[in-house]
């Protein structure tokens, strides 16, 4: 039941990081985005 329980906050813990660099990676091609429609 313990193994259980620490499996569950694992995945937990893995998603929102995954999650997390999902979201900073998003911001950062919008941003890579308007930079380059700027130049151009």
């Amino acid at each position: 039941m313990w193994e259980r329980k620490y499996l569950y906050w694992g995945v937990i813990l893995v998603y929102r990081r995954s999650l997390e660099i999902h979201t900073k990676v998003g911001i950062l091609k919008r941003y890579l985005g308007v930079f380059i429609t700027i130049i151009n």
